[in-house]
C-alpha cells in the first residue's frame, strides 16, 4: 500500500518521517520552491509480510470506535524539555555564558559572549546575532530595523567578533532561544 503525503515545508515533512515507525523514507523527496511544498511517499509495512514489526500490530488509521483523550504532541528537531524546566531565580548566575542560554528560556538574564557572525533577513529588517558560525539550532540575538536605523554604523561594523553582555529575555522562537534587544541601553560592550 502507498500514500502519497503533502507537507508545508522540508522540516515538518522530516519530523513527521522521522517519526513513524515502519516507513521508507528512503525515496527521493520532490521539493518545489515556488509552493514549499514537499512531496513524499512512504510505504507502510504490509501486517502479511513482517508480523514481529511493531507497526504491523495495529492498523495506521483508528478504529470506528477508537477515541484519543489526548492530542498526540508534535515534536521539533530541538530538545523542548529545555523549554519547561522550573528554575529558581536565586539560581540564576549573575552573567550567563551564551551557549548555557537555553536552559533560561522564559527568564531574564544576562548573557555574554562573543558575536562571530551577523546575518540579516530576506527583507532586511532583522538582523540577527550570532555567537557560532554554525548558528543552526543555537541561542542568538535579534535586533530589528527600528532599533538598527537609529545606529551610527551597520550592525554588524558594531557587533562583529566584539565581546557583549546583553540583558534581557530569553524567549523561544521556531524551537531555538533567542533574545531580543530592543534598546542599545541593554547592550554593554566587554574588553
Amino acid at each position: 500500500m502507498r500514500i502519497m503525503l503533502r507537507f508545508a515545508c522540508v522540516s515538518c515533512a522530516t519530523v513527521v518521517l522521522a517519526g513513524l515507525i515502519g516507513c521508507d523514507a528512503s525515496e527521493p523527496q520532490e521539493t518545489s520552491s515556488a509552493t514549499s511544498v514537499v512531496r513524499t511517499s512512504i510505504e507502510v509495512v504490509d501486517p502479511g509480510k513482517n508480523a514481529e514489526h511493531p507497526i504491523a500490530k495495529r492498523s495506521a488509521f483508528p478504529e470506528a470506535d477508537e477515541t484519543f483523550d489526548k492530542l498526540i504532541p508534535s515534536k521539533t528537531l530541538s530538545d523542548l524539555a529545555q523549554f519547561t524546566a522550573d528554575i529558581d531565580p536565586a539560581d540564576i548566575p549573575a552573567v550567563v555564558p551564551w551557549d548555557q542560554a537555553k536552559q533560561y528560556v522564559g527568564y531574564e538574564i544576562t548573557v555574554e559572549g562573543t558575536i562571530v557572525g551577523v546575518g540579516q533577513s530576506r527583507d532586511k529588517k532583522v538582523n540577527f546575532l550570532n555567537f557560532h558560525k554554525d548558528w543552526r539550532g543555537k541561542f542568538y540575538m535579534v535586533i530589528f530595523d527600528d532599533l538598527a536605523n537609529t545606529l551610527d554604523t551597520s550592525v554588524e561594523d558594531l557587533f562583529k567578533d566584539k565581546r557583549i553582555r546583553v540583558k534581557g529575555k530569553v524567549e523561544p522562537h521556531r524551537g531555538n532561544p533567542q533574545m531580543k534587544i530592543t534598546s542599545m541601553d541593554q547592550v554593554q560592550f566587554v574588553k
